[in-house]
């Protein structure tokens, strides 16, 4: 058995069975409702009956992992109007325990979990206006109240990766900055973190998401920003010291939105994949093998008007190969697009989802492998 997880107020259980693919978890905007269903890929590949889970108020984000090591990974939303986030406990079955909250910051719109400060225990970070959230696990799954970084910006994203190579995991934060495109908080070793460090590029005024990665092969985590106000992404590389390159920027569809990497097409060098929300489509960037990136190519996401928000990569279908699974927040569908083997992509499938969902994400949540 598999699962597939979406939020929305407005998901019926009898259309739930139509879902197909690995497990996937979207965030619905405009509802306080996590909805789950379950299905199995091994059998006809239809899910059953959603189970529905109450979460906070506009939930934005929605990050998973093992919070209490049992084994089982849990959830984290970020909900923008309550000022918080929610955590789901997993049972060991798929089904999960009611939310317990903790405070994060007003308007939190990105979530993220990682072992900040090396206890083997995973913490959670949050964006809040101006400033990051960190909340230290206790190592049974509850955390410590929120301690703040300040940041000259509102964030809208946030990732988290060991950038200076010290062994512990820093923090790359954007957000609606006219000057700052990134900004980079080092780990001092024990979970807290130095004054940011800011770059500049060609992120225009909005950069919308941010991911850590290694793209150029060298073993060391580069940075990679969707810029909504200039149409494309950028790519600062690593020198290797732990500080960041000046920008090379691709172009893409009109207002980045978000961004996922990984291997699309076999090559074993990470690809870019993009969502474009105003041009309703995805962009997928192929890594040459330096990590530089070749022109974009454009996949329409089955239905109009669907404004593209969240992006999520893994293998739906069991055949080894990342798939992509887009959260559309205007059109209230999701979209599955499915890797032919190559790094190019089938027809969409387009799903009904909740009311205008907002985040994805992808997890093996009862365990079944």
């Amino acid at each position: 058995m598999l699962l597939l997880s979406f939020f929305g107020s407005r998901m019926n259980a009898q259309n739930s069975s139509c879902f197909q693919g690995l497990p996937n978890s979207i965030t619905d905007y405009n509802s306080a409702k996590t909805a789950i269903a379950i299905g199995d890929l091994n059998g006809d590949g239809t899910f059953a009956p959603q189970t529905t889970y109450y979460s906070g108020t506009k939930p934005h984000a929605i990050a998973i992992g093992d919070l209490n090591n049992d084994g089982f990974p849990d959830l984290v939303v970020a909900n923008q109007w309550d000022n918080n986030v929610s955590i789901f406990i997993n049972s060991g079955t798929g089904t999960f325990s009611t939310p317990v909250n903790y405070s994060v910051g007003t308007n939190p719109l990105s979530v993220v979990i990682g072992d900040l400060n090396g206890d083997g225990h995973p913490d959670i970070v949050a964006t809040a206006s101006n400033n990051i959230s960190v909340l230290l696990n206790s190592g049974t799954g509850t955390f410590a109240s929120a301690v703040y970084y300040t940041l000259s910006f509102s964030p809208t994203s946030i990732s988290i990766g060991d950038i200076n190579m010290d062994g512990n995991p820093d923090m790359a934060v954007v957000g609606s900055s006219s000057t700052v495109q990134v900004s980079v908080f080092l780990n001092t070793g024990s979970g807290s973190f130095s004054s940011a460090v800011d770059y500049y590029g060609g992120g225009g005024s909005y950069s919308e998401t941010v991911v850590i990665s290694d793209i150029s092969g060298d073993g060391y985590p580069d940075v990679v920003v969707a810029n909504g106000g200039t149409n494309n992404v950028s790519v600062f590389k690593n020198n290797g010291y732990g500080t960041l390159l000046t920008a090379v920027s691709y172009p893409a569809g009109t207002t980045p939105s978000s961004l996922a990497i990984g291997d699309l097409d076999g090559d074993s060098y990470p690809d870019i994949a993009i969502t474009n929300q105003n041009s309703g489509d995805v962009s997928i960037l192929k890594n040459t093998g330096t990590g530089t990136f070749t022109a974009a190519v454009n996949y329409s996401l089955g239905a109009p008007n669907t404004q593209p928000v969240a992006i999520a990569l893994g293998d739906l279908n069991g055949d080894g190969k990342n798939d992509l699974a887009i959260a559309n927040t205007y059109s209230l569908k999701a979209t599955v697009l499915i890797n032919d083997d190559k790094g190019t992509f089938n027809a969409a499938k387009v799903y009904a989802a909740g009311s205008s969902p907002y985040s994805s994400a992808i997890g093996d949540l009862n365990g079944d492998g």
